[in-house]
């Protein structure tokens, strides 16, 4: 479990921060559910560092482990029926429990790497916990997420526990790289010469930890994970801009995305790579990873706010919209509200309607379908579904 993790490390007792949080879920059936329910005392924010210290495990050289309470995080090997090797994929979890490590430096990394292997319930992500979040039993969401409950017909507000910061630590995943069968073997000067011919030049001659991925060995091509040391913090989307053009899974640099740590397991077959961490220590421990200015968005240019009737890009208006809603089944009006928020989203990005007539129109229509709730709860749905769809056009 993650006090495992904690204890077999060996990191300095003075690097770990203990914090304790609270946290609450809200659902819009009115009854707010405590899943927590012990306050603690955070820091101020740091100002010299570009992140928030009071968000628990927001130090840059934080590594967040999260723990399931069943599911495994974890692939397990076997035999299938035709003599090829099957695999039983990653549990699935909803809840976790949080634990932070801080990083000393790429022994320290090695140390927690090798610690996490034998921890088939726990993995590592990039984000912080919010203040509010408890850190013994959460969910992994970086934003609001409303869900229709079809028995109920109501909507259940699932609140954000995450937020992304910036890490001076980062992890690679390259899979399937043209190399021989017994790469494994040698994974230092393996893992070396890749970086050497594929990774950007600030990336030469600084040690690293290697990882063998749950696949390494099975699967053809050298599957691995390299973890590196950043002489800065850097947000996950400023390392993949860096790292444009080189052969890299992203799914890492994802403030939430789940990295998996464990090794697999193996029932009534071998472990085909039974050293699966390497520390290189070479001449510098971190990277001045040089970072290429984000792209300048073109504008859209302003158009001027007309009538609610004004059409979208698909003939949407928010009248058709509001009709949906006004019409919309017993059991399907919650959802069709947000469904219709999420698609006048269009239309405010566009310029036909602003945000202030759509919620007018859209809570007008609600009530007329029968809708009860209260005016800051069908505001609360409006609003999500308007965001969902402004987050998902960015």
């Amino acid at each position: 479990m993650h006090m495992n993790v904690l204890e077999t490390a060996q990191a300095p007792a003075s690097s770990i921060g203990e914090r304790r949080s609270h946290s609450t879920e809200v659902d819009l059936s009115h009854q707010p559910v405590l899943s927590g329910s012990s306050f603690v005392e955070c820091s101020h924010a740091n100002s010299a560092v570009s992140t928030d210290s009071s968000l628990p495990g927001s130090h840059p050289r934080d590594l967040p482990i999260l723990t399931t309470f069943g599911p495994e995080l974890c692939k397990t090997w076997s035999w299938g029926e035709n003599g090829e090797p099957v695999v039983k994929n990653y549990g699935n979890a909803r809840e976790f429990r949080s634990a932070f490590r801080r990083i000393a430096d790429l022994g320290d990394l090695h140390h927690m790497q090798t610690a996490l292997l034998k921890q088939r319930h726990s993995a590592c992500v990039r984000a912080a916990l919010l203040p509010h979040v408890d850190q013994h039993r959460h969910e992994r969401l970086l934003y609001d997420k409303h869900e229709h409950n079809k028995e109920t017909d109501t909507i259940i507000l699932r609140r954000r526990t995450m937020m992304d910061v910036p890490r001076e630590w980062v992890a690679f995943d390259l899979d399937g790289v043209e190399a021989a069968s017994s790469w494994h073997e040698r994974l230092v000067d393996f893992s070396r010469d890749l970086v050497e011919r594929t990774f950007p030049p600030e990336f030469h001659g600084v040690g690293f930890v290697a990882v063998a991925s749950a696949s390494a060995g099975i699967k053809p091509g050298a599957r691995l994970r390299l973890w590196f040391l950043l002489d800065r913090p850097l947000f996950g989307r400023e390392v993949e801009r860096a790292m444009a053009g080189v052969p890299i899974d992203v799914a890492t640099l994802r403030p939430v995305q789940l990295i998996y740590t464990a090794a697999p397991l193996f029932k009534g077959m071998d472990d085909p790579v039974p050293q699966r961490v390497a520390w290189a220590w070479l001449d510098r421990d971190t990277v001045p990873l040089v970072v290429p200015p984000e792209p300048v968005k073109q504008s859209m240019p302003m158009r001027r706010p007309s009538s609610p009737g004004r059409a979208g890009s698909r003939g949407t208006t928010l009248n058709r919209l509001a009709e949906v809603v006004r019409t919309a089944a017993a059991g399907s009006r919650h959802r069709k509200l947000y469904g219709c928020a999420w698609a006048a989203g269009e239309l405010v990005r566009a310029g036909p309607v602003t945000a202030h007539e759509v919620f007018h129109e859209l809570a007008h229509a609600a009530r007329c379908a029968g809708l009860t709730d209260p005016p800051e709860e069908l505001a609360r749905i409006i609003k999500d579904g308007l965001a969902q769809s402004i987050i998902g056009a960015a």
